[in-house]
């Protein structure tokens, strides 16, 4: 059993600097959602009463309901506003650093880009690529593995929405994209 003096620290060894430069502060953030949120209910209070806020005989009309729900959020949204305005706490507190602001980025831009990319290439090439980039700049995986790990599979299937991820018995780990995975058709998935 460890003695209570004991301490066990595990670092990331890819995780940002300790003296990257600050991009934003909690305070500026707060500030930028606030007042998006009260734009947005905004739009909303007035969206709902151009369709009818008023209570009619048989009931409330379409918008009194989401009306009074912007309502709720503009009440909100100034609340936040106005606390982050008046408060001086988070102007120290680094909300974002320029490498955090990075590593974000090296997930975001390629997430993106599968989605523009879908619309052209399709939802299976457009994957591949996508795996394989992360496996390539993320993973720091050779180039001329990175394809060909994404893409592998034992067998092909006649219906591809049918299959799913299953991992493999250990014993069975040596083949096939040494990653212990393969796509196998889910069984009752699709009954006709």
């Amino acid at each position: 059993m460890a003695t209570p003096e004991t301490e066990i620290v595990v670092g990331d060894p890819t995780a940002p600097a300790d003296n990257s430069p600050p991009v934003v502060s909690t305070r500026t953030v707060e500030i930028v959602v606030s007042l998006l949120l009260l734009a947005l209910a905004g739009l909303l209070c007035f969206d709902n009463w151009r369709t009818g806020i008023a209570w009619e005989a048989d009931g409330p009309q379409p918008g009194y309901f989401p009306f009074y729900l912007g309502v709720l959020l503009a009440a909100a949204s100034l609340y936040g506003l106005v606390t982050s305005l008046t408060t001086r706490i988070g102007a120290a507190h680094i909300f974002l650093t320029r490498d955090q602001l990075r590593r974000v980025m090296q997930v975001f831009v390629p997430t993106l880009l599968f989605c523009l990319l879908t619309q052209w290439l399709g939802l299976y090439v457009a994957s591949l690529l996508l795996i394989a980039g992360f496996m390539w700049i993320i993973g720091r995986i050779a180039l001329w593995k990175s394809p060909s790990t994404s893409s592998c599979r034992r067998g092909r299937s006649k219906r591809p929405w049918a299959t799913r991820l299953v991992p493999r018995t250990r014993s069975s780990q040596r083949s096939c994209c040494k990653g212990g995975c393969e796509l196998r058709v889910q069984k009752g998935a699709l009954e006709s």
